[in-house]
């Protein structure tokens, strides 16, 4: 355990939030034990780490993000790039001090954090006897519309707090359709990505639905906590579980995002 536990566990927290000291603990024992979540865009893995967090399972977070990273390192001293390959080692060190419950450090992976910073020797030793889930969403559809409305809101979290500058939708419907097709390479590129990943390196991941996580959070956080020889804070992961529910729709980005598309994306997969 560490020397003193200081996080918030009474709020459901957003990406800003995770970012900040409130969130941060005193040194003590090294987190030995290493969580990772391999997710395309949304997947549910901001919800799955408020679970774990609540739980007592580490505090997982988009570490690996370079706009957070950016905010994280510096506040501990480390230099304001800590994802620089010469930093990256000393930073994933400083995660395993300051940002750990029960032993446990987390952290919530996209396919573009691994192979932007990871492809190394420090990657190599954070997937080591790691206990890794690869959690995905099988109507890949929706998955790049939520995408597609994320980008052009810049709103990637429930709080409605911006995080990115928004990215405009092309004027014609051409020029959207051809967008659309991007983005969709882009997210499934992520799934493959990690698959790929687990068959050259051997790793053997859990796999995991959003839909089966929605379904039971309790079940699913409870076998995480369990593999990890955690004991579940079960008071704290119910207030969560209440808590959560789905984010804000904006109505008029997410019909911008899909409206007169079906047609020519049709007309895309059959090559008309």
């Amino acid at each position: 355990m560490n020397s003193r536990q200081t996080i918030p566990l009474d709020r459901r927290p957003d990406l800003i939030d995770l970012t900040g000291p409130d969130y941060d603990v005193d040194i003590g024992e090294r987190g030995s034990k290493t969580l990772i979540i391999c997710s395309s865009p949304r997947t549910g893995s901001y919800e799955l780490c408020r679970f774990l967090l609540a739980a007592g399972v580490g505090i997982p977070f988009e570490y690996m993000h370079p706009q957070f990273a950016n905010q994280i390192g510096p506040r501990w001293g480390l230099p304001t790039e800590p994802l620089r390959a010469e930093y990256i080692g000393p930073y994933i060190e400083a995660l395993r001090l300051r940002r750990v419950q029960n032993g446990v450090f987390g952290v919530n992976l996209q396919y573009w954090h691994f192979t932007g910073f990871l492809m190394n020797a420090p990657g190599d030793g954070l997937f080591d006897n790691a206990f890794v889930i690869y959690l995905f969403r099988p109507d890949l559809a929706a998955q790049v519309t939520s995408w597609r409305v994320a980008m052009a809101t810049g709103i990637w979290d429930f709080s409605g707090r911006r995080t990115s500058e928004p990215r405009q939708y092309p004027p014609s419907l051409q020029e959207r359709a051809a967008q659309f097709q991007e983005d969709l390479k882009f997210v499934s590129g992520e799934d493959a990505g990690f698959r790929e990943l687990f068959a050259l390196a051997g790793i053997k991941a859990h796999y995991l639905s959003m839909e089966e996580l929605f379904r039971a959070p309790r079940e699913v956080v409870g076998r995480i906590a369990e593999a990890l020889h955690v004991p579940l804070n079960e008071s704290a992961l119910a207030r969560m579980i209440a808590e959560s529910k789905p984010y804000p729709r904006d109505e008029a980005a997410h019909a911008r995002a899909t409206e007169g598309l079906a047609l020519p994306l049709r007309r895309i997969a059959f090559a008309r």
